[in-house]
């Protein structure tokens, strides 16, 4: 993690009870809302994942009236580095990403944008990812993001447009959708279906050390 957003992180965590037990040392698989069962069969994590951090937002929703969600502004501020979002009004879906990846080390855009996670990372099939899980793949599984089109182009090298981005969980091939937890999703981190016609990539996001 880089050193200069390293003691606003440290005085945020110490101030916000909402989350005051984030960061303490129970095991990956003992916090938040637990795994997911489509991740359930996979072992143990050998460091914090996105999914990891993700279980531990979900729930997290935007505040109704003048406040505002410190998760939220905080994602704003050191996931995205776009700290003149200062409402959680403002789309969120990639900030709160990007704020996932940074306090487990891990590659990511620096945006507020949802598509620039498509500049990111390693580029997967949704084959390849569900190969991921029959094999046991823990580091990739656990940590691969989904790209959605959300109202604009159908095209991936299109990234100054709108979009949706999640963490990816499971794969359901007879309705063809995907089942993503990710920010901004009504309002809120939470778990929410997705169609595969809307997707517009995967991808990995290995440890930056």
């Amino acid at each position: 993690m880089s050193t200069d957003v390293q003691p606003e992180l440290e005085r945020l965590r110490q101030c916000c009870d909402r989350y005051d037990d984030l960061f303490g040392l129970r095991g990956a698989d003992d916090a938040g809302g637990g795994v997911h069962p489509a991740l359930s069969h996979l072992g143990p994590e050998s460091s914090p994942s996105i999914d990891f951090m993700f279980r531990q937002f979900e729930g997290v929703k935007e505040i109704r009236g003048g406040k505002h969600d410190p998760l939220v502004l905080a994602a704003h501020k050191y996931g995205a580095r776009a700290p003149w979002f200062d409402t959680d009004e403002i789309p969120w879906c990639s900030s709160i990403a990007c704020l996932a990846a940074e306090w487990c080390d891990r590659i990511h855009p620096s945006s507020a944008r949802a598509r620039s996670w498509l500049l990111v990372g390693e580029t997967l099939t949704l084959d390849e990812w569900i190969e991921c899980l029959r094999s046991n793949d823990v580091e990739v599984a656990r940590n691969t993001m989904a790209i959605f089109n959300r109202g604009g182009p159908q095209d991936p090298a299109i990234i100054k447009a709108k979009g949706h981005v999640a963490q990816l969980l499971a794969y359901d091939p007879n309705d063809d959708n995907l089942l993503v937890r990710g920010g901004n999703q009504s309002n809120e981190v939470n778990q929410t279906w997705y169609k595969r016609t809307d997707l517009l990539g995967l991808r990995y996001c290995p440890s930056l050390y």
